[in-house]
């Protein structure tokens, strides 16, 4: 007696789902033939122009320095010359800049004037090497 019920309910399951699926297939063809086709594609067209280009990126920030050197003279004076560039590399002995020794150029001068009083063989400018 079982068997006959299993037959009728797969039967009423397959016919339903047969319904199901028409009205489905029926909805989704009206669907296709009211619906608006896609835009067309957007496609956007330049000329080539060949350059050169240089990569940069502008930033703020800080910077450190990895090597460094503190210099001091052993004379002050008023500085003449500039004789290096900032970030140049310079050698030990490189004169880094001439102080005005206007001064130092009128005592020598007096020193010579008065030949009594000591040696005139004094250097007749001052160099700051590092």
């Amino acid at each position: 007696m079982k068997k006959p019920l299993l037959i009728v309910v797969v039967l009423l399951v397959v016919l339903l789902g047969s319904i199901f699926g028409i009205i489905q297939w029926q909805q989704y063809s009206m669907q296709a033939r009211t619906a608006q086709p896609f835009p067309p594609a957007t496609v956007a067209a330049t000329e080539v122009v060949q350059e050169n280009w240089v990569p940069t990126l502008r930033a703020v920030g800080s910077l450190d320095a990895t090597n460094g050197i503190s210099v001091a003279v052993e004379v002050s004076g008023v500085i003449k010359e500039i004789v290096f560039t900032s970030g140049e590399r310079v050698e030990q002995g490189t004169i880094l800049i001439r102080l005005d020794d206007a001064v130092d150029r009128a005592a020598l001068d007096a020193l010579r004037a008065e030949p009594q009083q000591g040696s005139a063989e004094k250097a007749s400018y001052f160099q700051v090497r590092i």
